[in-house]
């Protein structure tokens, strides 16, 4: 396929990408992935094919990713990614980890344009995507659905301080900070005898420097080999994002050492 179509980052697990376990975390997944995807993009700007971006830049609005396996040190990986629907408002992104020919992960990751300096989506032309993405789908615009809130007696709660380490190179909370902290409300007991087989976050609002973040996590299923988490960011009365966690009860004994954390 022509590189405006896929592009194909290969590359090699590290040890100080990893857990104690072998496993890579959270943090170096997303990285790697999204190294693939920026790859590509400057490959498409130097063709032109995407001179429409200019001085704004892409911003994550909703991840979804489904594990089948993680990677460890000393794998061989390769990641595929893909345009593969737009509308006015994202650019939707297709990921491929694979070892060999054994898919590991995959991802859809849906990106919008902002302004850097407003903070504001920008709005594309339709017929310029078109132009850009001649292989892509045109998907409908749908703001996407949020359960009932939770209320202030439910489930679990806990106060966070955005600081200064958690800011990336867009000027907002770094996307894996959302993860750390549903992670850290689970508690280190409920990771080491659960395995991830799914997530899915959706990002309504930034936080900036300085924000205070008040976190509610509710499960479903926990007397099950099934179990959902629920994670609510907010601000006051504001939702900032929505995560949810899909786990695999593991049997007991297995993989124990091995266990899959959000950040480095």
């Amino acid at each position: 396929m022509a590189v405006t179509e896929s592009y194909v980052h290969k590359d090699v697990i590290r040890k100080e990408q990893c857990t104690k376990g072998g496993l890579i975390t959270m943090s170096a997944l997303i990285k790697l992935l999204l190294l693939a995807s920026k790859t590509h993009d400057r490959r498409l700007r130097e063709e032109g094919v995407m001179d429409f971006v200019g001085e704004n830049v892409w911003v994550i609005i909703q991840n979804h990713l489904s594990f089948i396996r993680l990677p460890q040190a000393g794998d061989e990986v390769s990641v595929k990614t893909w345009v593969k629907g737009f509308n006015r408002i994202l650019v939707e992104r297709g990921y491929s980890l694979m070892s060999g020919n054994e898919v590991l992960v995959e991802a859809t990751i849906c990106f919008g344009l902002i302004n850097f300096q407003t903070r504001k989506i920008q709005r594309m032309k339709a017929d310029l995507l078109r132009l850009c993405f001649p292989c892509a789908v045109e998907i409908r615009v749908k703001k996407p659905a949020f359960p009932p809130l939770p209320g202030l007696s439910e489930g679990k709660k806990m106060s966070y301080l955005v600081g200064e380490e958690q800011i990336d190179h867009n000027g907002h909370m770094n996307n894996v900070v959302y993860i750390d902290w549903a992670f850290e409300q689970l508690g280190e007991s409920f990771i080491k005898s659960h395995t991830l087989k799914n997530l899915k976050v959706v990002y309504r609002r930034e936080y900036h420097l300085g924000d205070q973040s008040e976190v509610y996590t509710r499960k479903e299923g926990v007397e099950t080999n099934d179990v959902t988490s629920q994670h609510f960011f907010m601000a006051g009365e504001e939702l900032h994002a929505y995560l949810v966690l899909q786990w695999k009860k593991k049997k007991e004994g297995k993989n124990e050492g091995q266990v899959f954390v959000p950040c480095d």
